[in-house]
């Protein structure tokens, strides 16, 4: 009884750490794949000096 409690209990955190490893990965493949938002790239041009506006 108690191998199979540390046996079920080892499985769920080992499958914890996985799903957690997945969907922070998973996340960060969908906002690169996105691109980055407009007020990233209007202040990246405002400090390169090529925005109209100041």
């Amino acid at each position: 009884m108690g191998g199979g409690i540390m046996k079920i209990t080892g499985t769920l955190i080992l499958w914890s750490f996985i799903g957690v490893a997945f969907f922070k990965w998973y996340a960060k493949e969908e906002a690169e794949a996105k691109g980055p938002a407009w007020s990233e790239v209007e202040e990246e041009l405002r400090e390169l000096g090529l925005s109209g506006r100041q």
